[in-house]
């Protein structure tokens, strides 16, 4: 975050979570991240904050990491490519 880290702006928690799934992250991964950044703002007396973050329930993640292998022909996943 380009501003301190303890009073950050909405927008400036909004460009985190954005980056954070850039970075080819599972969804489970990205679920804890936003449940982090809640509970800390929260804790901190900052909840304003994080108050349009929205948690998913567990039901709702998909489990599977993101490869990026899934969307090459031929391929699909880690073990293929192993295998070959």
């Amino acid at each position: 975050m380009g501003t301190p880290f303890i009073s950050p702006t909405t927008d400036d928690i909004i460009e985190a979570l954005a980056k954070q799934r850039k970075r080819n992250l599972s969804e489970w991964t990205i679920e804890d991240y936003k449940a982090t950044l809640k509970r800390f703002y929260n804790w901190l007396g900052k909840p304003d904050v994080v108050k349009d973050i929205k948690l998913k329930s567990k039901s709702k993640i998909n489990y599977k990491k993101k490869t990026g292998l899934e969307d090459q022909p031929g391929r699909s996943g880690p073990i293929n490519c192993i295998m070959r």
